[in-house]
């Protein structure tokens, strides 16, 4: 079941620096320790997906649980030199997002998220949702 978490989040994947993306894998085996940890406890699949997505607005929740958010933690994160132009900015801050919400389709709901962004999504009904609801979390 959850032996695919690491890999799902792009755990194997941590090489880019030849992309420009900046290295998030100084503590990756923080979260494969957390990984590793709670299925050899055996936590329950609904558990173990909560506490890897929002485990620092669970109150059950302590410090030991935060490595958990590695899950999206993991993702890309692409150098943004502040002397770019702002749209090149917001672009690559796009490519980010759209690198978190993909990995959260595929794991989750079996989909590839990432070609709404350029494609047309009518025949989808959820995507749309999706999509609305991330953007407006990712604004709060």
């Amino acid at each position: 079941m959850a032996n695919a978490g690491p890999a799902l989040a792009g755990f194997g994947a941590l090489h880019g620096q030849e992309r420009g993306v900046s290295d998030t894998a100084a503590s990756a085996w923080l979260y494969r320790d957390w990984v590793v940890q709670a299925l050899n406890e055996d936590m329950p699949y609904d558990c173990f997906v909560k506490r890897q997505l929002a485990t620092d607005y669970l109150p059950e929740c302590g410090p030991k649980d935060l490595p958990a958010l590695g899950f999206l933690g993991l993702s890309p994160t692409y150098f943004k030199e502040l002397k770019l132009p702002p749209e090149i900015i917001k672009t690559t801050i796009a490519d980010e997002w759209e690198e978190h919400i993909d990995a959260l389709g595929r794991t989750f709901l079996g989909l590839t998220l990432a070609c709404a962004r350029c494609h047309d999504t009518s025949s989808i009904p959820s995507l749309p949702r999706i999509i609305m609801r991330s953007q407006e979390s990712s604004r709060a």
